[in-house]
C-alpha cells in the first residue's frame, strides 16, 4: 500500500478492523493517531504503512491529505485529533529473553490506560521488555497506543504464564520480589544486580497461585493517615523502578 495514497474504502475497512486485536495480529499492523505521537513513533524507527493529516505540511511525516470528515469516520478517539497513521507492528529482537538488569511481571492487565503508561515508564527507565500474564489487554489496542506515547516501538510485552517465566530467573539467580503493601523497604532492590518485579491488580494483588511462589516482597510506604486501599499500578511502578534507577549504578 502506498503512505500517501487517499483514504479509500479500503483503507478505510482496513483502519476500522485494526481496532480489533484478531486483525491486528492477522495484518501485524496497528493504528495511531496524533502528530506528536506519529512524530514519536518514526524517530523510534518505525515507518507509516499508511499515513493523512488535516494539514501535512505541518506533520514532520509523509502524509496524504484527509478532510475533517473522513478522519471522524476512521478516528477511534472521542476527541479527534489532526492525523492518523498505520503502522507495522515492530520487529523486536527474535532473543526476547536476554534479559535485563530489571525485569517486570504484570499479572492481569486490563485496563488500556495502565498498561500504555505502564510502558513509557518502563521506556523511560531504559526497560527493552515487559512481561503480562495471558488475558492482559493487547500492548497495541488503539488506547495503549495512544498512553504510551511511542513506547510500543521501544518495549516489547511478552504474554506468558508466571511458570514460563518464573523457573527462567530462578536459574539466573536473580532475586524475584512480589509487590505488596506490607513488604519490605525498596532498598532490598539495590542488594542484587538482577532483579524482578511481580505486580498484581490494583483492586486483587497478584493470583494466589502467584504469590504463593514468591517468598520476598517489597512495599511502598503509605501514610499512616492515609484511607487508600491501594495505588495506581504504574505509579507503583515508576516508584520502584526510579528508586532503583536513583540508588544502583544501572538499571538496565
Amino acid at each position: 500500500m502506498n503512505p500517501l495514497a487517499d483514504l479509500s474504502k479500503s483503507w478505510e475497512k482496513r483502519i476500522h478492523k485494526l481496532r480489533l486485536r484478531k486483525y491486528r495480529e492477522q495484518f501485524g499492523q496497528y493504528v495511531a493517531e496524533g502528530d506528536r505521537l506519529i512524530e514519536q513513533l518514526v524517530v523510534s524507527g518505525l515507518t507509516p504503512i499508511g499515513c493523512w493529516a488535516l494539514a501535512p505540511d505541518s506533520l514532520n511525516v509523509p502524509a496524504a491529505q484527509i478532510e475533517p470528515e473522513q478522519l471522524r469516520r476512521v478516528s477511534g478517539m472521542e476527541t479527534v485529533g489532526n492525523s492518523l497513521a498505520v503502522f507495522p507492528k515492530p520487529v523486536f529482537s527474535a532473543d526476547a529473553v536476554a534479559l535485563g538488569a530489571v525485569e517486570c511481571y504484570f499479572d492481569r492487565v486490563r485496563d488500556p490506560g495502565n498498561l500504555g503508561t505502564l510502558l513509557r515508564t518502563a521506556a523511560w527507565f531504559g526497560l527493552r521488555q515487559i512481561w503480562c500474564s495471558p488475558g492482559s489487554v493487547d500492548a497495541f489496542n488503539p488506547k495503549v497506543v495512544q498512553s504510551s506515547m511511542g513506547a510500543v516501538a521501544e518495549v516489547a510485552v511478552h504474554y506468558r504464564d508466571f511458570d514460563e517465566v518464573y523457573p527462567l530467573w530462578i536459574s539466573q539467580g536473580r532475586s524475584v520480589f512480589k509487590t505488596e503493601a506490607g513488604g519490605s523497604h525498596a532498598s532490598v532492590l539495590l542488594d542484587d544486580p538482577h532483579v524482578a518485579l511481580v505486580f498484581g491488580t490494583e483492586g486483587q494483588g497478584l493470583a494466589s497461585d502467584i504469590a504463593d511462589q514468591i517468598e520476598a516482597a517489597v512495599g511502598i510506604p503509605r501514610a499512616p493517615e492515609s484511607q487508600m486501599e491501594s495505588l495506581n499500578l504504574a505509579m507503583s511502578a515508576g516508584i520502584l523502578l526510579g528508586y532503583r534507577a536513583l540508588n544502583y549504578p544501572s538499571i538496565q
